[in-house]
Formats: structure tokens, sequence, C-alpha cells
């Protein structure tokens, strides 16, 4: 019988009549694998005092072998040439031996693999006798840090660990014993319990055949059982590259499976540093770890690479699984910005982000290649200290969520309780309600909108008919999509319908976005927002989407369709009898303003649903520039059940009317104000030039007049209006030198 000895370890390969100083860098760039380097030196090389050094700066193995396999050092750190050796006889590796025999070393951790003859019973075939005898990596969740009464679990999970190595879980967080998350972070968060969960990552020569899945289960039982008595208390992720993969599946198996729902509903956030969410560039270096084991093993299990493979279809899979829940949490996504050697960056910025909007996702850039984006040195370091930063804020969040959870759940009515306690039911309803999170700028009255103009009388005529006689139709065309470009009005017609809806009692809820607006630039508050404002409506809907906030407390922090679902489209369909109206009408204004087009596509989607609605009819008006991810979604949307109109698309003589009509009485204000200047000030004449230059932009003749009334000074008045008119005779449209003015005008009063 022939035996093979397979090694698990990094080595490096050190030329023929290497110096000590070469064996000493050599060992410098391997200080950071989690494993023993092992030095390789050919036969012919006799440098005695360079394996020496390598051994004494490593504490590794020095051997000579007689084959090698090439590839990258499987430990994640990228950073080695080599790592399996195969000798005959399996003598297992030692130092070169000194006149005296010193020298002999341990061996290093092996797999002893028998080719044995075919047996007789069983003719043609090979290796049923095959053994293995190697160190096997640990599955656990264990305590690193256990205050006395902790108020937040932070779990930590590892990437990939090829080799079955059996400390990598601690290895991955570790430099120079330091492990920070044991080390430092409690100086910052002593009241924080902290676990390690360690599994069997392995590449290729697996010890189990557990793929991403099972481990994900793995993960939730073992945080289960560590939770039993304290399962409202926050959770907190940090992951490091693959380990984000398996949380990510662990938060999708928990939505599937109820048993662990109280694990998906603690869960705040997650710190992912280096995660592939799209796959990873060094996915392929597996495939060639794995072929390399092929050659020993036959038919060796490996499903976890192929998570990090680009374009795979699990992670498409996850992908897809993980998006509905993306609103759910809070993210950390930290990013390596140095590349691996000539391997470059191992997982980008597009691959280690998730994209969320808002606050929901802070991407912070690493100065550190893969394996150093999760390691520290020091509490003082500025790398740390970035992360610390972050991770202690979230921290801080998660513990302040959930005490608002467990206020909010200590005011819940029981289902059984006497109808005589109404008023009491009420009370709380409204307190329940009073902690959705509210965008106070989004609706059209708002204080910060108080200003803003609605349609003078005798303009849009023909567009607002039809659009009042698409809102109190009856038929199935629930969405009007008002689309134009820039400057063409849509917002001060979306506040006029508004208004009337209003002030006749059936405005259900408007939201009026803006870019770069906090709350009201994204969609993290759009359709809680909505639901407040609904509930204002009748005490119905007050009931209704009170019990959606008691029976989910965490509500705001789920998915926007969830969020549409229990907040309002479930209370509207319960309505019933004659004590509301026959339908309502949402206004929402410049939806192409929200930062994240993903979250634009969703809006659509779900507004869509709106048409399932049978007690109560539900019409919808919307409008945004033509761009392309509302474009997209409104194809998938049938033209029987919407209707638009294009504002650039109206008639450029009705439009300049309007205009006619907007200048004429905001110009006659301003002369009202000022008697030195004529009654018939600034003249027909004048306000057919505007309305020329105008090109039919409203907000070209509304910047035109707040240009002119800021002017205090009736020549400064006219200074200024003879500067419209004669930047309009050479610029189509003077709105960027209006709005330079006006500008310079804040900075200083006397300017123009």
């Amino acid at each position: 019988m022939t035996s093979f000895t397979v090694s698990y370890t990094p080595i490096l390969i050190l030329p023929a009549g290497a110096s000590a100083a070469a064996a000493f860098a050599g060992a410098a760039s391997l200080r950071r694998c989690c494993l023993s380097p092992l030095l390789l030196l050919p036969p012919s090389v006799a440098a005695a005092s360079a394996a020496a050094a390598f051994a004494a700066a490593t504490s590794a193995v020095a051997v000579f072998a007689v084959a090698a396999c090439f590839a990258r050092c499987p430990c994640e750190c990228m950073l080695t040439v080599i790592y399996i050796v195969v000798t005959k006889e399996a003598p297992g590796p030692l130092t070169p031996q000194t006149s005296k025999g010193k020298g002999k070393r341990k061996r290093a951790p092996t797999a002893v693999v028998s080719d044995v003859m075919p047996d007789r019973a069983s003719p043609g075939r090979r290796g049923d006798n095959l053994q293995t005898t190697h160190r096997v990596s640990k599955n656990f969740l264990k305590v690193l840090v256990s205050p006395e009464d902790p108020d937040v679990d932070i779990i930590a999970v590892h990437g990939l660990n090829p080799t079955n190595t059996e400390f990598h879980a601690e290895a991955t967080w570790t430099v120079e014993d330091k492990l920070w998350l044991r080390d430092f972070l409690p100086l910052q968060l002593p009241s924080a319990r902290v676990l390690l969960f360690g599994y069997n990552a392995n590449v290729a020569f697996e010890t189990s055949v557990a793929g991403v899945r099972e481990q994900a289960i793995n993960l939730l039982n073992r945080i289960a059982s560590k939770r039993e008595e304290a399962e409202e208390k926050p959770i907190v992720f940090v992951a490091h590259s693959l380990g984000g993969i398996v949380v990510k599946r662990a938060l999708v198996e928990a939505k599937l499976d109820d048993s662990y729902k109280s694990i998906r509903e603690a869960t705040y956030g997650i710190a992912f540093f280096g995660t592939p969410h799209q796959g990873g560039n060094f996915a392929k270096l597996g495939d060639i770890a794995a072929s390399i084991i092929r050659g020993v093993l036959r038919n060796p299990s490996s499903t976890f690479m192929e998570v990090l493979k680009k374009d795979s279809l699990f992670s498409d899979a996850l992908v897809g699984d993980f998006r509905h829940q993306l609103e759910d949490y809070h993210v950390l996504s930290f990013f390596e910005t140095l590349p691996m050697g000539r391997l470059g960056l191992i997982v980008d910025q597009k691959s280690a982000t998730l994209g969320l909007a808002g606050l929901r996702e802070r991407q912070i850039p690493m100065d550190a290649d893969h394996t150093g984006v999760c390691k520290f040195e020091s509490a003082e370091g500025d790398d740390y200290e970035q992360v610390s930063f972050n991770l202690v804020r979230l921290v801080k969040s998660a513990v302040k969520a959930a005490a608002e959870r467990a206020r909010i759940a200590s005011l819940s009515v029981p289902s059984s309780r006497p109808l005589s306690e109404a008023a009491s039911v009420d009370t709380v309803t409204k307190s329940l309600l009073s902690h959705l999170p509210y965008a106070v700028d989004a609706p059209f009255n708002s204080y910060s909108r108080q200003h803003d103009p609605t349609c003078l009388p005798d303009t849009r005529v023909d567009l607002l008919r039809e659009i009042y006689t698409w809102a109190d139709g009856k038929d199935g065309r629930f969405i009007y999509w008002l689309n134009g470009l820039a400057g063409t009005g849509k917002s001060t017609i979306a506040r006029t319908i508004a208004r009337k809806y209003f002030e006749n009692g059936q405005l259900g809820a408007s939201f009026f976005l803006s870019r770069g607006g906090g709350d009201v630039g994204h969609a993290s508050k759009f359709f809680t927002t909505i639901a407040i404002q609904l509930a204002r409506k009748s005490q119905s809907l007050q009931r209704y989407i009170g019990d959606a906030v008691r029976k989910n407390a965490d509500i705001a922090t789920q998915s926007l369709g969830d969020q549409w679902r229990q907040l309002v489209l479930g209370p509207l369909s319960k309505l019933s009898g004659d004590s509301y109206p026959s339908s309502y009408i949402l206004v929402i204004d410049a939806l192409d303003e929200c930062d994240n087009d993903e979250d634009i596509l969703t809006i659509l989607k779900l507004l869509a649903q709106a048409q399932t609605l049978r007690t109560v009819r539900l019409r919808v008006l919307l409008t945004s520039r033509p761009e392309i991810p509302i474009r997209h979604g409104f194809y998938q949307i049938p033209e029987t059940e919407h209707q638009y109109c294009v504002l650039h698309h109206i008639s450029p003589s009705i439009v300049d009317y309007d205009i006619t009509i907007f200048l004429k009485y905001n110009l006659g204000l301003i002369g009202k104000k000022k008697p030195s200047l004529s009654a018939s000030w600034p003249g027909e004449e004048t306000v057919k030039q505007l309305v020329q230059i105008a090109s039919g932009l409203f907000i070209w003749a509304a910047t035109t007049c707040r240009f002119i009334q800021e002017a205090e000074r009736v020549f400064l008045i006219r200074k200024r209006l003879a500067a419209i008119l004669q930047i309009g005779s050479s610029i189509s449209s003077g709105i960027p030198f209006l709005q330079n003015v006006l500008k310079k005008k804040k900075k200083s009063p006397q300017a123009c």
C-alpha cells in the first residue's frame, strides 16, 4: 500500500541560495495567515540558515518535498503561493536534519489517504477503504463577552475556512492575539453580549455536506438556544465575507419558519465586512483549490464556493429572497479599497453594498484588503475608530428601538377587553399611531409648503377638468400619471388637486417628495406617513391601522410591501357601511425625486394593488418627470388601469395663455405694493416678451417674479426687469442667471 501525506498549510518557496533576510521577508508576508506556514526548499538548496531564520520567525515547519500544487492560501489571507505538499510514505513534514539529528519539529496536521488495491469481493473498485485523520473545525456559538445584564446580542459570523482550521472563527477577527470583538468593543458597549459563531465553511475537502441553508439553520438553532430567556433583546450581526451570506440566508429562513420569528423580529441591523452580495472575484481560486483536492479524493462535496461565484444561480436566488427583507434592517457595509496583490479587489464596492435608500445603509470604505477589512491591531487606530463609531451607533439605535417596541407593546389592549372601555382603546390607538415615523414636510399643506402656489383661476382649465372627471369616476383607471419636463407646473397642479379634495373630505393622503429633502427624499417613511393621514379620516381607519401597529410593533422597520399591505391596503379593505366616503384620492408628487430607483418601482407595483379594493375606491394621482424607472413601472400596469397626461405635449398656445395670467397676477401684486409704479406696469408688451422668453416653463415665470419681487426699491425693480429682458433676448431661458443673482443677494443684500 502506498500512502500520501496531504498538508493543509500555507507554504513559502525560497529559491536556491536564498538569504536569511529573504526568509524573514517571506515570514512577514505570512504573519496574518490563520494557519502555520511551511517553508519549501528545493533539494539543491543548502541554505540552512535561511530555513532556520524562517522557522524562528514564524514557528513554522521547514520541509523538503518532492511535489507541490500551486494555488493561493485558502484561509482568505490570499498571501501565499502553495498550500498542498505531497510526500511519499507519509513521513510528515520535518525540518532539515542537523549533523546531530536536532531540529525535529512536530508534524503538521495531515490527512492520510490510502490508495488501496481493488478488493476481491468488489472487483474494479478503488478507494473503498479511504481514511482521513485531519483537524476538524467545530460548530459552535460561544459567548465571548457576557456582561451581568446585557441589553443587546452582537453575533459574529466568519467567512470561508476551506482548510477547516479549528480556530478560524477567532482568527477572522484577530491580529496578534487581539480579537477586537472581545478586547476592544466592550469598552464602548459594556452592556453588549458578544457571541462568536463557528461552522464548517470548508471549500472542497468538506467534513460535512452541509450547504449554506443548513449552516443558516444551524446558526438559527444555536441562537435560539442562547436566547430562551431573552427573546426580546435586539440582535446585531457582524459578518465577514461568506458569513454575510449565511446571515442573509438565516434571516430568509427565519421569515419562512415561525419558530424563528423572534430572531427575525429582534434583528435590528447587520454589519457586513466584504460580503460578496453578487459574488466575489476569488471564487475562481476556490475552483483551483477544489481541483487539487479532487486529484487526491474522488467526488468531494462543495457547496459554499458556488455562493461566491459571480452571477451564480444560488447567489441570484438569495438576492431575490433577501430583497423582500431589505427594508427590515439597518445595514453597515464595509468594503475593501486595497487590492490583494495581483488579484486586485476581491469584493469590490458594487458587490459589497446593497444600495438601500436613505439611512438604511451606510457604505464605509476601508483602507484594507479583503482579509484586513475586519482585523484591527489597536483600539486607537483610525481603521478601528471608523468601524467602532458606526457599529456603536448602530447598536445603540437597536437598544433604543427595542425599548420603544417594549413600550408600545405595553400599551396593547387585549382583544377581550369590554367595549365599555372604548375611550381607553381610542387613547391607546392614538398613542400607537403617534409612534409611527412621520415625514412632517410631506403633506401638501405642511408648514414648510404653506407659500407654495396653486393654479390661478382661469388657468389649466381643461387639464384640471380632466383630472376631476377621472378622480370622481368609477372606471378601472385608478392611477392618473401626470408627467412632464422640469418646470412645466406638475407640483402646482398636484397642490391644486390636493387642496380641492382636502376641502371636500376625500383626500386620503398626500406625499410631496423632494430630492435631498431629508424624510421626503426617500421612501422609508412613505407608507407610514400615508397611513397616519388616512387614520385621521375616520375612527374606523384609525382603529384598523392601530390594530396593525399593535400586532406588528416593528412595522415601521419592515419592508415597503409589508407596510403597504398592513397599514394601508388592509385597513382600507376592512371598511364597510356608510360612515366613509365612497372613494379616497392619494396625491403623490415628484415620485422621480425618490433617491432609490428600486423603491420607485416597488411603490408603483404596490400602488397597482389598489385595484383589489372593493368596499372603497382608491384613486392615485401621481406626478413625475418621464424618467426611465417610472416609465418601466407603468409598462407593467395595463392601460385599462391607468390614465396619463404629458404636460409638455399640451398645445403651446394654451400654456402661454396660462403663463400670461400667472405673470400678470404676480407682477400686478408687485405694482400694488409700489404706488410709484404706473397702474399699467409692466405693460402688455413686456408681459408678451416675458411669456416668449419663458418658452412654456412655469418655473421660469415663477423664478422671474420672485427675482423682481425681492428687490425692495423701485429703481431696483425696474433694473431687474430690464436685466431679465436683456438676458432673455440672448438666452432662451434665464433661469440660471436669475438663480445665481438670487444666491448673491442672500450673501449681499445690496447686490443688483
